[in-house]
């Protein structure tokens, strides 16, 4: 089969990962396009679409005009395929469904050390909050090391924290990296979001608290750093269902629904 990979110019960081995952997964036994030419499948993955958006592709996409009779985006081919365009035929969309989430093989690192402190990739929603959790947090403890990152945190990366926040404060928000933080072993707080409510197994495997809250968070995040009586039975069973993420699971189910597609 022929997958033609898409990604909008404003795609997010989880969504660039999805592609570089299932690029090297799929490549084993498919052909993996940059371009729709010849493609049986689109996958387009694109910044806003919480779920996966899929087109099974018969004939080259036509541009969208604007009233003056102007292509859309002239220069950016693929920047009319946003959420709410509408799809001329003989593009379907597909009703979305549940694929799961993958991790970068070069994570999964069982057994590497732990470093000191607490790391979080930060970005734009959750820097308010993130200030608040650091300020609280000092008034108990001045001794805690922060990790801040502002790009993709890298397995050595991990490596050098003993904690895993995400703050995140919105439900579409899946950029906090926590299951890249459980494949390398790492103790995680994260906002109590759908998605980290799925990952972290309701709280079984990592700990989860009310988004924007601030005491909340700072009481996680002491708890995971200075208690290991509690940490250590979440990491233990983060252990027992990493193998969740491994990219294998998400190729099949995305082939699955490509030859449905077709």
């Amino acid at each position: 089969m022929r997958v033609a990979q898409i990604t909008l110019r404003n795609a997010s960081e989880y969504e660039r990962k999805c592609r570089r995952v299932d690029r090297v997964a799929l490549a084993a036994e498919h052909e993996v396009l940059d371009n729709e030419r010849g493609a049986d499948v689109v996958h387009v993955y694109g910044a806003g679409v919480r779920r996966p958006r899929f087109w099974s592709k018969t004939v080259p996409v036509t541009p969208l005009k604007d009233e003056g009779g102007r292509a859309q985006g002239a220069g950016r081919r693929w920047w009319p395929l946003r959420e709410h365009d509408v799809r001329p035929a003989p593009f379907a969309l597909r009703p979305a469904e549940y694929i799961p989430e993958a991790v970068e093989e070069q994570y999964f690192a069982p057994g590497a050390s732990a470093g000191s402190g607490v790391g979080v990739f930060v970005r734009l929603s959750t820097r308010e909050i993130l200030d608040q959790v650091r300020v609280r947090l000092h008034r108990t403890r001045d001794d805690v090391e922060w990790h801040l990152f502002d790009r993709i945190p890298t397995p050595d990366d991990l490596v050098q924290v003993a904690v895993w926040l995400d703050p995140a404060v919105d439900e579409g928000d899946f950029d906090g990296f926590v299951a890249e933080a459980l494949a390398m072993g790492r103790v995680v707080v994260a906002s109590r979001t759908p998605v980290n409510v799925q990952r972290l197994e309701k709280g079984r495997s990592g700990f989860l608290v009310p988004p924007r809250d601030a005491n909340e968070t700072v009481h996680a995040i002491l708890t995971a750093l200075f208690k290991p009586e509690v940490g250590t039975p979440r990491s233990d069973a983060a252990r027992q269902t990493v193998s969740k993420f491994k990219p294998r699971q998400r190729a099949r189910a995305l082939t699955r629904l490509y030859e449905r597609l077709r």
